[in-house]
């Protein structure tokens, strides 16, 4: 059996390793995203005319796509009367029209794998839920649903802990109108040198275990 220190050893690591995707999973706030790599509000590149919004802020590590029947990404501004939370100067938006339908989604698309990313999103009202959801390479990690009642409320939407990279807006529908802004991620970065030291001790423990059963 193991000592009583060995044991309270044992158990602490199996904690450290249940916390790491305890909290994974759905954000409502900026501020419970905690800290980020980089936070992308759209005026960092200039774009001139009224292009469909792709590949022209790669240069930061976000790219944006859709389905093939969506209304495409453009820059926009702000609204100003009332303000809204997170949404200032240059913005993003789509809106579907009347050719929306529910298999309709818009992507965020990320260079590399994030742990962490959300936006401050705009939508018009409507009773139709939208799926908020985390893909990593076309395979899904994570769905919510979000029903906006307040046209004149931005809401901070985002997935934390897990690792994705694509964020995407679907079940669109007709008449559905989208605006984002301040689109925060965090690089997923390793830790080997914490899940090293877990292994390490880990197999001190069993190794331990092995020479007190002989």
């Amino acid at each position: 059996m193991l000592s009583a220190p060995l044991k309270s050893l044992a158990l602490a690591i199996a904690g450290w390793l249940t916390a790491q995707t305890a909290v994974a999973g759905p954000i409502y706030s900026q501020a419970a995203l905690g800290p980020t790599t980089r936070t992308v509000t759209f005026s960092e590149v200039t774009v001139n005319g009224s292009p469909a919004i792709q590949n022209q802020f790669s240069s930061l590590g976000v790219s944006f796509a859709k389905s093939a029947n969506a209304a495409v990404w453009r820059l926009g501004s702000a609204p100003t009367v009332p303000a809204r939370l997170g949404l200032t100067g240059v913005v993003l938006t789509s809106s579907t029209g009347n050719s929306g339908n529910a298999s309709d989604y818009l992507s965020i698309l990320f260079a590399s794998d994030v742990s962490a990313a959300g936006a401050y999103f705009l939508f018009n009202v409507s009773s139709t839920p939208l799926t908020i959801q985390a893909y990593n390479d076309g395979v899904l990690v994570d769905s919510f649903s979000y029903v906006n009642s307040n046209s004149a409320k931005s809401t901070f939407l985002g997935f934390k802990n897990e690792l994705f990279d694509e964020l995407r807006i679907g079940n669109l529908g007709r008449n559905r109108g989208v605006m984002l802004d301040s689109l925060s991620f965090t690089n997923a970065v390793p830790e080997p040198s914490s899940m090293a030291l877990a292994a390490l001790v880990m197999g001190g423990l069993f190794f331990t275990r092995r020479r007190g059963q002989r």
